[in-house]
């Protein structure tokens, strides 16, 4: 099963997320408004109850967080989704220290290129944004690829 843990978006944030959307152009796939979350891992193939113990044994409570990144991966030179994400906070991090290994990065990818972007992702990179986010749950999601694009399922989820 192919998994991945995020953080549900409320509808305000996935709106001004799609304000952002909007002002792209060029050879890409943008992100369906129902797909938006904030990625905090991708597991790939992985077993589902293993992941679910990991997610109960947070022990965090609610806290707000704020998108003030615009970013690609994997760089500028080569890009191939472009993203909003937060800097680290404390308990973003004692969430990956339970769900992670290798360097913490939680994004929302807002559209994948598909080619050579044309200068609205170069002028989208310049903004100046702050999108504040409640985090009060973390789900535990699979992945299924079609060829519409992914659909995505909860598994689990776990109340902070």
């Amino acid at each position: 099963m192919r998994l991945f843990i995020a953080i549900p978006l409320p509808e305000e944030a996935k709106a001004e997320l799609v304000e952002l959307q909007r002002r792209l152009t060029g050879p890409l796939k943008i992100v369906e408004k129902e797909n938006l979350h904030m990625t905090m891992r991708f597991i790939g193939e992985g077993n589902a109850e293993e992941w679910t113990k990991k997610l109960e044994s947070i022990g965090e409570k609610a806290f707000t967080i704020v998108f003030d990144q615009i970013g690609v991966f994997p760089n500028k030179d080569y890009i191939r989704v472009v993203w909003v994400g937060c800097g680290p906070s404390q308990s973003l991090l004692n969430i990956h220290r339970v769900i992670g290994e290798g360097e913490l990065s939680p994004h929302v990818t807002l559209a994948r290129v598909k080619g050579k972007p044309d200068k609205s992702v170069f002028e989208l990179l310049k903004e100046k944004i702050s999108i504040e986010v409640r985090v009060d749950r973390v789900l535990l999601m699979k992945s299924i690829l079609t060829p519409e694009g992914p659909k995505y399922e909860v598994i689990h989820e776990k109340t902070l």
